[in-house]
């Protein structure tokens, strides 16, 4: 199921795109007036303009692996 993050993305890049030449302001003040927040459509906008799709792409996180002192580079010294 998609969240709500994926489907907003999704309604503003579709919105976006059918309205492009009416600019951004109009996009924002669209979706301004259902009470989502101004930097976020902004940030979506950004997304739109650097070509990132409007799903999040699933790994784009780090590990969360738990480091072994050996691996973490800290010697028992410089942790005291």
């Amino acid at each position: 199921m998609a969240s709500h993050r994926n489907t907003l993305r999704a309604r503003v890049y579709n919105f976006y795109s059918k309205n492009i030449q009416s600019g951004k302001l109009y996009t924002v003040r669209h979706f301004m007036a259902e009470e989502v927040p101004k930097t976020t459509l902004y940030d979506i906008l950004r997304r739109y303009d650097n070509n990132f799709p409007a799903t999040r792409q699933p790994g784009s996180g780090g590990s969360n692996a738990k480091l072994t002192p050996s691996q973490s580079g800290h010697s028992e010294a410089s942790v005291r």
